[in-house]
């Protein structure tokens, strides 16, 4: 039996107690496939999500680190005007694997620590990242459980034509370069389906009770 001699320690022993149970769920899917609307309803419904592309394109654009490495990268047109030029970036690791690992490995670890330091923030039993590539890095080590939300094709390039400036063909370029859903769901412990037909909110809330 464990006896505790003032009230300091014991808030100790359960907030450390309490975060080890913290449960790590990790939201992930193809471009267009309607991660955010999950992400969005999580919020709404008062979970903790930690949006790694957004936290990522922060970081870029204010860690010292990262930016120095992009500049030795590519030069400092790369951030001209003080930010990312996210353009010049996409254009120089398209197709071109090896530059994207360098850049990737350049990223990510920061990314990770910055939501090691989110996640300890927190103080709900759960908490949430999403991320397009949580099974292409290190990424799913983070998390107990993988949810993968999946779209049919043409609803996917419909979204991204209305809300990218991208061409069909540029698209479907950006989807070839991704990891599949039939891959995607292989590792993932649960399915959201966003077809603009099945509800997700009772999808999500039959997950959250299953957790």
């Amino acid at each position: 039996m464990i006896f505790f001699s003032n009230v300091d320690i014991f808030c100790k022993f359960a907030y450390r107690f309490i975060k080890k149970k913290m449960i790590t769920i990790g939201i992930t899917g193809g471009i267009g496939s309607g991660k955010t609307i999950v992400s969005k309803v999580l919020t709404a419904l008062g979970y903790p999500v930690y949006v790694a592309d957004d936290e990522s394109k922060r970081l870029t654009d204010t860690n010292l680190f990262i930016k120095e490495g992009l500049i030795e990268l590519f030069g400092k047109e790369m951030f001209a005007d003080g930010l990312l030029n996210k353009k010049m970036l996409a254009d120089a690791i398209f197709n071109n694997k090896e530059k994207l690992q360098v850049v990737n490995n350049l990223i990510h670890p920061i990314v990770m620590k910055d939501f090691a330091k989110w996640k300890e923030k927190q103080t709900s039993p759960v908490v949430f990242i999403e991320t397009a590539i949580l099974f292409e890095t290190p990424f799913h080590s983070l998390v107990d459980k993988k949810i993968t939300v999946t779209s049919p094709l043409a609803l996917r390039i419909k979204r991204l034509l209305l809300r990218d400036n991208a061409s069909e063909q540029e698209i479907k370029n950006r989807m070839s370069n991704q990891m599949s859903d039939e891959e995607k769901i292989k590792c993932s412990d649960f399915v959201i389906v966003n077809d603009e037909k099945m509800a997700v909110l009772p999808q999500i809330q039959e997950i959250l009770s299953e957790l």
